[in-house]
């Protein structure tokens, strides 16, 4: 192995604690903190990595000589318990958690790269809906391009009743409760 070092980015839209909304444009800019970690896989076990700097692209470094690899993987952040096994990331996730501003809990994104470049994508969110309009008769959540739904979900609106443990599913429906054609 040896010292080597990475260029992150986020290549798609993810949620990450230091963001920053342009109102006139409507976009969201991401950026990197100095000291975010990241966990670097060449194995199964991952090897920590801090980003260097503050800003939308940065370069992540460690003191620890990586594995030579076809590719690399990554996570963020930095979890010790989180192993590669046959590609796929296995982590814990809390399937309940409580979601504070300006401190995303258990954000997981990750990259892939047989460079030495990753463009990090985000597979966990918390989401709150606040539905407004009257007359809805479905509500359906889903994941992004088919992949599996995990947590807690829970509705109740009088009834159209969903709640508990949600997994390996890519999909919930929230209909109207028995003898109800909408959702109140």
């Amino acid at each position: 192995g040896d010292y080597i070092t990475f260029t992150a980015n986020f290549g798609e839209l993810a949620s990450k604690t230091a963001a920053t909304y342009d109102d006139a444009s409507k976009k969201l800019t991401l950026s990197w903190e100095a000291g975010d970690q990241v966990g670097v896989y060449s194995s199964q076990t991952p090897i920590l990595f801090k980003a260097s700097a503050a800003g939308a692209s940065t370069t992540l470094t460690s003191n620890v000589k990586v594995a030579s690899a076809s590719s690399y993987s990554a996570v963020f952040p930095y979890m010790t318990d989180a192993l590669m096994e046959d590609g796929a990331l296995v982590a814990t996730v809390p399937s309940e958690q409580t979601a504070s501003p300006d401190e995303p809990k258990y954000h997981i994104a990750v990259a892939k790269t047989s460079s030495n470049a990753f463009a990090f994508k985000n597979v966990t969110a918390a989401v709150r809906l606040d539905v407004k309009a009257e007359n809805i008769t479905k509500i359906v959540v889903s994941g992004n391009k088919g992949e599996n739904l995990a947590g807690k979900i829970s509705v109740n609106p009088e009834n159209a009743s969903i709640s508990g443990v949600t997994a390996g599913v890519p999909e919930v429906a929230v209909v109207p409760a028995p003898g109800a054609s909408v959702i109140n």
